[in-house]
C-alpha cells in the first residue's frame, strides 16, 4: 500500500531530479502479503497522488512482475530510491542491493531516512 512514507520519498526525488524522469515501480514482494493486485495497487497510487494534488513533471507508474534488477535493465532505469525506517530495513536493503548488482552492475541506489 502506498502511504505517506512513500510519498515523502517521491517528493524528495521530485525536488532532486527536477529534469529527469521518475518511475514509481509497483512490484511484487513475496515476503509481504497484499490483498490487492499490482494493477489495483497502481490505481491506489494514482488516487493517493491526486488526493494530495501532487504534480510531478516526468513521472510514470510501472508494474514490475520480475526481479527489479532485470526490470531496471529492460526499462533503462539507472537509479532506484528506497525509504529506510530502521536498522532492519538498512540490512534488508543492503542485502538486496548486492543481489541487484549481480544482475545490473550499473544500478545505483539512493536511500532516504524515514
Amino acid at each position: 500500500m502506498f502511504h505517506s512514507g512513500h510519498f515523502n520519498v517521491l517528493k524528495q526525488l521530485n525536488n532532486i531530479f527536477k529534469q529527469k524522469e521518475i518511475y514509481i515501480v509497483v512490484a511484487l514482494n513475496k515476503s509481504k502479503t497484499s490483498n490487492h493486485s499490482l494493477k489495483k495497487r497502481k490505481k491506489e497510487i494514482i488516487l493517493f497522488l491526486k488526493k494530495e494534488n501532487f504534480k510531478f513533471k516526468k513521472s510514470h507508474i510501472l508494474i514490475c512482475k520480475e526481479l527489479f534488477a532485470s526490470f531496471s535493465l529492460k526499462n533503462k532505469i539507472t537509479v532506484f530510491a528506497r525509504g529506510i525506517r530502521n536498522n532492519k530495513d538498512l540490512e534488508f536493503e543492503s542485502n538486496l542491493k548486492k543481489q541487484y548488482l549481480k544482475l545490473n552492475p550499473k544500478l545505483k541506489s539512493l536511500y532516504f531516512l524515514a
